[in-house]
């Protein structure tokens, strides 16, 4: 892997990707499992203005790859990136899916 002058390093990629420019991945990110988590971090809808603010801070000081994933507040997290990014800032979102035990077979989470 290659460092870019931003500090994110390449990722490196199979054959069939090899056409492909490498995805850069920041040096820096936000992990997002409290924006939705009620049962381990308390988060409150009522409360969804400061994480906004929290999401321009960063997206101002060019913290701009945010970690989320499905279970953080079963989807809430995600949404309030989509909603919070709507005024044209990019932000860079890496998501998860789990292996929930009702999914029986290895597609199913793709085919939610």
């Amino acid at each position: 892997s290659m460092a870019d002058p931003m500090g994110r390093t390449a990722i490196a990629k199979s054959s069939e990707e090899a056409a492909l420019p490498p995805y850069q991945i920041p040096k820096m990110g936000i992990g997002a499992w409290a924006w939705g988590d009620t049962l381990y971090w308390g988060y409150d809808a009522k409360k969804d203005d400061e994480l906004k603010e929290a999401y321009d801070y960063c997206m101002s000081h060019g913290v701009k790859f945010f970690d989320t994933a499905e279970v953080y507040g079963l989807g809430r997290s995600e949404t309030l990136l989509g909603k919070f990014s709507k005024n044209g800032q990019t932000a860079e979102v890496a998501t998860k899916f789990a292996a929930l035990p009702w999914r029986s077979k290895a597609i199913a989470p793709l085919d939610d």
